[in-house]
């Protein structure tokens, strides 16, 4: 019988150790509290699941989109860089808010693969769903302007 947690190893050691390997697929932590980038592990592990699973990432980034242009309708706000430190700062607070009631209403109190999300860095989260929105609002909008 193939013994997969063998397979993954030895995989993980080739790849790791070999000259033309691209990318680091080999996930560590490191000893100031960040997980490949992320805050810690279970907020990289939650960007991933809302990111790699096609139905959560294209209800979550619709989402984002109707709040960013809520937003922009009942303010009238015109044209121009809607990635502004600013803005991303402004709608942190509500991104973060609405990310974190749509993951517990999706899961609960973890993750599919059994990860509480508790120690979840929601304003991280939200951060990055808040870039990609704000190019994706700006390119929809640019008919617009």
């Amino acid at each position: 019988m193939l013994d997969l947690g063998i397979l993954a190893k030895n995989l993980t050691n080739l790849l790791d150790n070999h000259p033309e390997t691209r990318y680091n697929t080999h996930m560590t932590t490191t000893t100031d509290r960040t997980y490949n980038g992320y805050a810690n592990y279970v907020t990289w592990n939650t960007q991933l699941w809302l990111g790699n699973t096609e139905a959560w990432y294209f209800d979550l980034n619709q989402k984002i989109l109707t709040l960013i242009e809520d937003h922009f309708i009942q303010y009238q706000i015109g044209c121009g860089d809607y990635s502004t430190p600013e803005l991303l700062k402004y709608w942190n607070e509500p991104a973060a808010d609405m990310i974190e009631e749509y993951c517990r209403s999706q899961w609960g109190y973890e993750t599919p693969d059994g990860r509480e999300l508790k120690e979840v860095d929601w304003h991280e989260i939200a951060g990055h769903w808040l870039e990609d929105g704000f190019v994706t609002f700006k390119e929809l909008r640019e008919g617009d302007c």
